[in-house]
């Protein structure tokens, strides 16, 4: 019972009246327009809105950053993406909004108790943007242009930026993976049933439409449903349960972690495997063994190495046994060769483009590559492809090798700032780095395989994850940790790992009240 009253103490704020009054109006006029939208006399969109927008609002004047960025992660997802309200978004509209405003928020209340975090590699973001906004008039069509231009790299900073200011300590990291995992746990149980039964609960008109498009998304020769769950298609729903199975791992295997919190991580690891099983993907199966390797190897503690390799065995021997036909399947589907051969194709053709046009691309957007590709089409892409099914090659077939060349160096210095924040994390803690470090690893490994860093939903995931992890606001949160904090119990503190008092200060030092490096 402690336990569980320390995780919600952890979870959750101290009350007001204010609190209350505003959360009980807005869950009556939740529940009042539930009666009224079952009747068929309001909107979903405007059942959801009044509700909503207290609630944003109170969050803001309790200056409860950290659960806005868990909002806008499912906003994202459920709002935005998977259209769950009717608004016919699909790109990350309602979510960036939101976002935006807490940045702008956290830039002009900015203090001396809570400054603003200065980013990582201005400059490379500067050139990134720059030259992929060079692209915007060569593609002909400036709404798709545009669209893509903001849903992609626009997304990439904000996220990045809102990653980095909400997490000033440890303990918010931790807040923040925990809310992710909860999300991807609801997805993970909505994967299971619909896998399971065929059924799809929460339905919308888009998933409708969109699932008829693509013949419910059926296994060759059989009628077994692959579950795309909110995420629509199989392929990114795959992806989607790969990088959060780390995250739910790290929180399991941190030290900080309460008992109770500890059951709810280990729970979602097993939801999110079985859903993972359900989406019959191997291109997030193969990433996620990736992913696996090194989060066992170098970031779950030594003393619980050999017990984790021991449960991974023993927990797939049950998974397989339990559900013998769906592994047979999946099996069947690796090995069938069929699925290998479009992808081949598919980027035989972005590179056929990345040939002719090495540094300009065809163009930003989809049905742009959709209708540009055809004269350069591989014979083995038996139907003509919106992109190129692999991130890398996407953002060189559409915008250039230099865009390309910029993204990977972002990319790559902020993952080996990733990993030097990992080495100065208190020990407690390391597990959570470690986690999100190895959920990217995962991220961009299937990236290979479909549009995963390019997807609206993953780049929102992706870069406010690595913008957490790689906050200046971490190095001076770890300074001032007492020293018991610093290391597991019995362990020696490292006279390496202790950041001095001089880089401390320098780091809040500066004009305005922002702390750098």
């Amino acid at each position: 019972m402690r336990d569980w009253r320390r995780t919600l103490s952890e979870l959750s704020w101290r009350p007001t009246v204010t609190l209350w009054t505003i959360a009980t109006v807005s869950v009556c006029a939740f529940v009042v327009g539930i009666a009224l939208a079952a009747l068929g006399q309001l909107d979903y969109a405007v059942l959801l809105a009044f509700p909503a927008l207290l609630i944003v609002a109170l969050l803001i004047a309790q200056r409860q950053y950290l659960a806005l960025t868990g909002l806008v992660v499912a906003i994202a997802i459920f709002v935005d993406f998977y259209e769950i309200v009717g608004l016919p978004l699909h790109e990350p509209v309602a979510a960036m909004a939101l976002a935006t405003i807490v940045i702008a928020v956290i830039f002009f209340g900015q203090s001396v108790e809570r400054p603003w975090v200065s980013l990582r590699y201005l400059l490379l973001w500067a050139l990134l943007l720059g030259l992929a906004g060079l692209a915007i008039p060569r593609g002909g069509s400036l709404t798709q242009t545009v669209t893509y231009y903001v849903t992609i790299f626009g997304t990439s900073i904000v996220m990045y930026c809102l990653g980095t200011q909400v997490v000033r300590d440890y303990r918010g990291l931790y807040v923040l993976l925990v809310m992710v995992m909860l999300i991807s746990a609801f997805i993970a149980l909505h994967s299971i049933v619909q896998g399971a039964t065929g059924r799809v609960l929460f339905v919308t008109e888009h998933e409708t439409a969109y699932l008829n498009s693509s013949y419910g998304f059926h296994l060759a020769g059989s009628a077994v449903t692959r579950a795309g769950s909110f995420l629509l298609n199989p392929d990114w729903n795959g992806l989607y349960l790969a990088v959060s199975l780390y995250i739910a791992a790290g929180v399991l295997f941190a030290e900080a972690t309460t008992r109770a919190m500890r059951i709810v991580a280990a729970a979602t690891c097993l939801l999110l495997l079985g859903a993972l099983l359900f989406t019959f993907t191997t291109a997030s199966w193969l990433a996620a063994g990736v992913g696996g390797a090194l989060f066992i190897l170098a970031f779950v503690p030594r003393r619980y190495r050999r017990w984790t390799l021991v449960g991974v065995v023993g927990v797939g021997l049950i998974v397989g046994g339990v559900f013998y036909r769906q592994t047979r399947l999946l099996l069947q589907h690796a090995t069938s060769g069929s699925d290998a051969t479009s992808r081949i194709g598919a980027w035989e053709t972005a590179l056929h483009i990345i040939a002719r046009y090495p540094l300009t691309g065809i163009g930003m957007g989809y049905n742009l590559y959709l209708a540009r590709s055809a004269a350069y089409r591989s014979p083995l892409e038996t139907v003509l492809l919106a992109h190129p099914h692999n991130s890398y090659l996407e953002l060189a077939a559409f915008a250039g090798l230099p865009v390309l060349l910029a993204f990977l160096a972002i990319l790559g210095l902020l993952f080996r700032e990733a990993v030097r924040a990992y080495r100065l994390t208190p020990t407690r803690y390391q597990p959570l780095v470690g986690g999100v470090i190895a959920a990217l690893v995962v991220l961009s490994v299937n990236s290979f395989f479909i549009n995963g860093w390019t997807l609206p939903p993953f780049a929102s995931l992706g870069w406010l994850l690595i913008g957490a992890i790689t906050s200046r606001a971490l190095l001076v949160a770890r300074a001032s940790q007492p020293q018991e904090m610093m290391a597991a119990p019995g362990a020696q503190r490292p006279a390496s790992a202790v950041v001095p008092a001089s880089k401390v200060a320098a780091l809040g030092s500066g004009r305005g009240r922002r702390w750098r490096q």
